[in-house]
């Protein structure tokens, strides 16, 4: 693994490593709002929270229909 700022070649051409630390900060934020994010849809999916009579809901999933 390259160290901080180390400059290597392939085919001919400089390439400067990006720190690794920031590369796992950036991936781990991204997990993190990402998982979020599902359990946040999981959660309103198993209870959504909608206890009011007149609702769209109820229209919609009306025994008539």
């Amino acid at each position: 693994m390259p160290d901080f700022g180390e400059t290597t070649f392939i085919c001919g051409s400089q390439v400067t490593s990006v720190p690794t630390l920031w590369i796992y900060l950036v991936g781990g934020v991204a997990g993190a709002v990402t998982l979020g994010c599902i359990l946040a849809a999981l959660k309103m999916l198993v209870h959504p929270g909608e206890t009011a009579l007149d609702h769209p809901k109820r229209r919609i999933l009306a025994p008539d229909r």
